[in-house]
């Protein structure tokens, strides 16, 4: 059982409820942001909140700018009784609009709408990653919608699907690609990979996908270092044939991939230069937490 905020209450994630006609339920009309503490610390707070602002105004969606959010992450540490955790900030929507005409044809497209804020907190620990992945490509669906494919909302079906394809499989996640074929991201990260002059590259973001916290977060640890980075386009079979790859996102870090479909990456090894990467990281995380 874990302690969760749910519209200004602090609550048991057993008895917390959501109306019927939340709109994220209805039509996955909702954004979400997710993040970890450190030893009690959240150090990227405000990017993430930045970019579910940004979100929000995408949608038309009102922000809880008066919310202090801080207070009640820490809040939230202190009542599950933990340092290292896993928050998700989930923002939607209860209401029906002139868009709903199956559900009531008489209502009115400028109607309020009430914005619902849910905060989960659960411990890390119960849930560490393995040290590395596998990744499978994902073909049969693709994720260049843009701009949505750049917010992260609720509406997370393609992603879904892909890392339960992947799962499936026996693979950890799902690499999704564009209309043209090219890498975009995985179902959960962003990709790095590094060619076989051991030069350091991304995705482009005008490829189509989530440009996530953690991503611009290691590019400026990257600069910080004075380790040169690229961004790029990339086929899965190019992928496939990198000298080393890893992903990234808020809550795993960086996590090595050791294979794409039935191709070793490195031999099946965590690279050196992935190696170095991961301890320049951990430096610059202490340094920011200190």
């Amino acid at each position: 059982m874990s302690i969760i905020y749910n519209n200004g209450d602090y609550q048991s994630d057993q008895q917390a409820k959501v109306s019927i006609y939340d709109r994220s339920f209805l039509f996955g009309e909702g954004l979400f942001e997710s993040f970890r503490s450190f030893d009690g610390q959240i150090p990227f707070l405000k990017d993430h909140l930045n970019r579910l602002e940004w979100s929000s105004t995408f949608l038309n969606m009102e922000f809880p700018d008066d919310l202090d959010f801080s207070k009640i992450l820490q809040n939230l540490l202190t009542q599950n009784e933990i340092k290292e955790a896993r928050f998700k900030i989930v923002l939607s929507r209860v209401g029906l609009s002139c868009l709903d005409m199956t559900i009531d044809p008489t209502s009115k497209l400028d109607a309020p709408l009430k914005t619902n804020i849910l905060i989960y907190c659960f411990p890390l620990s119960k849930n560490l990653p393995q040290a590395t992945y596998k990744l499978k490509t994902i073909k049969n669906f693709t994720n260049d919608s843009l701009p949505i494919s750049t917010i992260k909302s609720t509406n997370y079906l393609v992603k879904s699907m892909a890392k339960r394809s992947a799962i499936e499989s026996g693979f950890d996640d799902g690499i999704l690609l564009n209309k043209h074929g090219n890498v975009t991201e995985t179902s959960t990260a962003n990709i790095f990979w590094i060619d076989e002059d051991a030069k350091l590259w991304t995705i482009l973001p005008e490829q189509g996908y989530l440009s996530g916290v953690m991503q611009k977060k290691l590019k400026d640890c990257l600069d910080k270092c004075k380790i040169n980075h690229k961004e790029g386009v990339i086929t899965p079979e190019q992928l496939s044939s990198s000298r080393e790859v890893f992903i990234t996102n808020s809550v795993i870090g960086i996590k090595p991939i050791v294979a794409i479909d039935n191709r070793q990456i490195s031999g099946g090894e965590i690279g050196s230069i992935t190696t170095m990467l991961m301890d320049n990281w951990e430096k610059y995380l202490k340094e920011i937490c200190n």
